[in-house]
C-alpha cells in the first residue's frame, strides 16, 4: 500500500492496521460538511433574492425553507443549479486529496472525474466529493479502492440529511409553524422515509431546471398562505363582548341549535349564529364536511370514507355523499399552497 506523502510510516502504518469502515468515513464526511451550513445558507439566500417570482416575499421564502437546505447540504441546490463546482474551491480540495493519496498525474485524473461524477449525480458537490476521497486516503484505502467505494460512503453520509428533518420534525411537535423539506438527491431509496418527515418535495438529481422552478414556487406560495392565515380572523359577541378569533387558532367548528361552538387552540366558544353565513364568509381553509361541521383544512391530521380528524385529535363525522368532493376540494387546497398537517 502506497504511504501518505506528508505523513509518518507510523500514521501510514496505524492507517493501515485499523481502516475505518464505509460508515465511519460516512459520519466523517457528514459531520464536517454540516460545519459549512451557514456559509451554504448565506449563499442560497443571495441566490433567492434575485429571483423575481419572490419579490418582496423573499425574506418568508428563505425562512421557510431554511430546511430545505439543511436536507440538500448544499446551497447549489437551493437556486436550482447543479452544474459542477471546478473553481479554486474544486481545485484545492482535488490538490489536497492528491497528496494525501500521494496520487500519479493518471491517478488525479481518475480522482477528479469520480468527484465530479458525484456532484453531477449526488447531493454532494464535486469539491465535497473530493473531500471525501481524502477522508479515504486518510483512512488507508488506495485510489482505485477510494473511487470505487466512493457512491456508498456519500449515499451513507447523505442519510444524514434524513437524520437532520427527523430532527427538525421533532423539535416542531407542538408546534404550528413546520418548516418546508425540499430533499434534493441522487437516490430514490430515501423517497419513502421523506414521507415520514412530511416533505414538501423530494427530486431527484440531475436536477430540471424548470422541475425546481415549480417546486419553490408552489413552496413559496406555502410559505405565503401561512403567513396570510396568520393575520386572518372573525369578530364574534359572546357574553355581550366582541371577541377576535383568529381563523388559524380554529379547529373547527359545530353546530348546536341556535348556537354555534367554536372549538379552538384556547378551549371552546359559543355564540349565536348560522353554519350557513359562517360556511359562506369564512373562506376556501374551511370545508362543510357535515350538517353539524366546518372544519379547518388546515387543522386535518388524517381522513376516512366517513370521519376527518383534526391536530386536537377531534373525530368529526364525514357525510358519505360529501367524501368525493372533499378529496377534490382538498387536493385542490393543497395544490394551492395550503398547509397540510395530514
Amino acid at each position: 500500500m502506497r504511504g501518505f506523502k506528508g505523513y509518518s510510516k507510523e500514521r501510514t502504518e496505524r492507517g493501515e492496521q485499523a481502516e475505518m469502515s464505509d460508515y465511519s468515513i460516512a459520519i466523517k464526511i457528514a459531520g464536517q460538511l454540516e460545519g459549512s451550513f451557514s456559509n451554504a445558507l448565506k449563499s442560497a439566500q443571495s441566490g433567492l433574492s434575485g429571483l423575481g417570482m419572490i419579490g418582496k416575499g423573499a425574506g418568508l421564502a428563505v425562512k421557510a425553507t431554511a430546511a430545505t437546505m439543511m436536507a440538500a447540504g448544499t446551497a447549489i441546490a437551493a437556486v436550482g443549479a447543479y452544474s459542477v463546482n471546478t473553481g479554486k474551491e474544486f481545485e484545492a480540495a482535488m490538490s489536497s486529496t492528491a497528496a494525501t493519496a500521494n496520487a500519479t498525474a493518471e491517478e488525479y485524473k481518475k480522482l477528479e472525474a469520480a468527484a465530479m461524477e458525484m456532484g453531477r449525480t449526488t447531493s454532494k458537490t464535486a469539491t465535497e466529493s473530493a473531500q471525501a476521497l481524502e477522508y479515504m486516503s486518510l483512512a488507508g484505502w488506495d485510489v482505485d479502492t477510494s473511487i470505487s467505494a466512493l457512491p456508498s460512503v456519500l449515499r451513507l453520509s447523505e442519510a444524514s440529511g434524513m437524520d437532520l428533518a427527523r430532527r427538525i420534525r421533532e423539535q416542531e411537535e407542538g408546534v404550528r409553524q413546520r418548516s418546508i423539506i425540499i430533499f434534493v438527491t441522487g437516490y430514490r431509496e430515501y423517497m419513502e422515509a421523506a414521507f415520514d418527515v412530511n416533505a414538501f418535495h423530494y427530486l431527484i438529481k440531475p436536477i430540471d431546471v424548470e422541475k425546481f422552478s415549480e417546486v419553490f414556487s408552489r413552496a413559496w406560495k406555502e410559505a405565503s398562505v401561512f403567513e396570510e392565515q396568520t393575520k386572518k380572523h372573525i369578530m364574534v359577541k359572546s357574553s355581550g363582548t366582541q371577541q377576535k378569533l383568529l381563523l388559524k387558532d380554529i379547529y373547527y367548528i359545530e353546530s348546536g341549535n341556535k348556537k354555534v361552538i367554536f372549538h379552538t387552540t384556547k378551549g371552546k366558544l359559543e355564540v349565536y349564529g348560522k353554519m350557513d353565513e359562517l360556511e359562506n364568509g369564512l373562506g376556501n381553509t374551511f370545508y362543510r364536511c357535515h350538517r353539524c361541521y366546518l372544519v379547518n383544512m388546515e387543522k386535518i391530521s388524517a381522513y376516512s370514507a366517513d370521519n376527518i380528524q383534526v391536530t386536537n385529535g377531534d373525530n368529526l363525522l364525514l357525510a358519505r355523499k360529501k367524501y368525493s368532493d372533499f378529496i377534490k376540494t382538498y387536493m385542490r387546497y393543497v395544490k394551492n399552497g395550503g398547509i397540510v398537517n395530514v
